[in-house]
């Protein structure tokens, strides 16, 4: 997700923004919420990079809820 990070050029800025979201049979994220956001602008990078990243494994969880944190 990093390296993939359009941002990456401005350098650690202190901006997090933290998703919550289901895991599709798949492995792809569904259903994608924003649970917390510093600035809106790192909104639709952060779904970007979390939807063209790796394919997830399903968690053990019963509702199957994730959460992911991306700093920027």
């Amino acid at each position: 997700i990093d390296k993939n990070n359009a941002f990456k050029s401005e350098g650690l800025i202190g901006q997090t923004v933290q998703l919550e979201f289901k895991i599709g049979k798949d492995g792809s994220p569904e259903d994608i919420k924003v649970l917390k956001v510093a600035d809106q602008k790192y909104v639709q990078e952060a779904i970007r990079l979390l939807l063209n990243g790796p394919k997830w494994e399903q968690p053990t969880k019963e509702n199957g809820k994730m959460t992911f944190k991306i700093d920027f």
